[in-house]
């Protein structure tokens, strides 16, 4: 199946979101000092950059070029990541919230791709185990808020 220049267009969006996700989850890495919270944050950069270059094999094997790029948005938010520590905002539960918030928009637009995009059933199926990877994430980060809050 051939995909459409919207079907392109949305795995890009699911492309990019994942380069800032791994580099948000590295950036998150250096700022805590707590190990458990250094290690999960160093393995969903490892995830979240395999999701990206998965995306980049779809969109090639149908004939697309996929482009490694992040936005101003994202990086705007590591910035604030930034501030935030350097202001002390309790370290490991300012840096585990604003990771929630990403991988929350990140979910909210892995949604809005299945419901609204024709897609190739192995781009489906691929899309789908990545959700499900983000929203382990998510309740990952959820049970460590209770921890670390």
């Amino acid at each position: 199946m051939e995909i459409t220049e919207k079907v392109e267009h949305s795995l890009q969006n699911l492309l990019t979101r994942n380069v800032e996700a791994s580099k948000g989850y590295s950036k998150a890495a250096e700022m805590v000092d707590e190990p458990r919270l250094t290690r999960f944050f160093q393995g969903q950069t490892e995830t979240r950059a395999a999701f990206g270059e998965q995306l980049g094999r779809e969109m090639a094997r149908h004939g697309r070029v996929p482009e490694q790029k992040t936005t101003m948005v994202a990086d705007a938010h590591r910035a604030w990541m930034d501030i935030k520590d350097a202001l002390g905002a309790n370290g490991a539960e300012a840096v585990l919230n604003e990771c929630m918030v990403g991988d929350k928009r990140a979910k909210e637009t892995y949604h809005e791709v299945l419901h609204d995009t024709a897609l190739p059933q192995s781009t489906r199926e691929m899309l789908l185990q990545q959700l499900t990877g983000i929203e382990q994430s998510i309740e990952r980060m959820e049970s460590l808020q209770e921890v670390y809050s």
